[in-house]
């Protein structure tokens, strides 16, 4: 599988955050994870966290 190329990571002043625009994970078991819209690094970290438990 050939990774996805890397676009720059914007960070928002107004919030003091990392955030991304889209965000497409497979996880080690198969599963899926696709988010799209404005999504903070920090809560897109938990929710991976949370699914791995």
């Amino acid at each position: 599988m050939t990774p996805a190329p890397a676009a720059p990571i914007p960070f928002n002043p107004s919030t003091g955050s990392v955030t991304a625009q889209r965000v497409d994970i497979t996880l080690s078991d198969g599963r899926r994870i696709l988010l799209e819209g404005a999504t903070a690094l920090s809560a897109i970290v938990a929710m991976v966290e949370g699914l791995a438990r």
